[in-house]
């Protein structure tokens, strides 16, 4: 069940609305910025019980009540209209100047740009791709690499049969067929 909360200054008014379920809303690492009070007694469930549509229509409802301070709106510190993702989040333009000092950072550090995985590449990127890698020699350790099968495991509890790594994370310890020690 989800439920809406709020974050309280000292005079009693809302700085902070959230929708969450668990403990989300007394967890000091999920609020970076909006920072989690350590009082307890300044954390207000203000609804509960609810299903996640309701409780994600209530947090926009709140929001828009009490209005943002990034849109000088309101009081409140939230930086989105509330519910799912990102909506009504305002983006402020990066300057060339701080996107050049980004990348500079990134080169520095030996930091990579996001995989590309899953993504066309344009036509033209892919012909000077093949053209850079056309004749280039294989060592022989890659050559037997690429040959080599992947490493096959069986987990013991249920059977499976699949990739080591994949095993290792999904199985072994963590099968759900593993026995129970009483």
């Amino acid at each position: 069940m989800y439920y809406i909360y709020a974050y309280l200054r000292e005079d009693g008014s809302p700085y902070y609305i959230g929708k969450g379920k668990g403990k989300r809303a007394y967890d000091r690492s999920m609020h970076k910025i909006t920072k989690t009070p350590v009082d307890r007694s300044r954390i207000v469930i203000m609804e509960n019980n609810l299903t996640e549509v309701g409780a994600l229509a209530l947090e926009r409802f709140y929001i828009r009540w009490y209005g943002r301070k990034d849109n000088e709106t309101g009081i409140l510190r939230n930086f989105t209209d509330g519910g799912e993702g990102s909506n009504g989040a305002i983006k402020k333009p990066v300057s060339l100047e701080t996107r050049q000092k980004l990348s500079d950072y990134n080169i520095k550090n030996g930091i990579k740009p996001p995989s590309r995985k899953g993504m066309k590449q344009p036509k033209s990127a892919v012909e000077r791709t093949a053209a850079f890698l056309r004749g280039k020699p294989l060592s022989d350790s890659h050559r037997k690499s690429l040959c080599k099968p992947k490493e096959k495991g069986e987990c013991p509890h249920c059977g499976l049969i699949g990739g080591i790594n994949q095993l290792k994370r999904w199985h072994f310890d963590n099968c759900n067929y593993k026995a129970e020690v009483i």
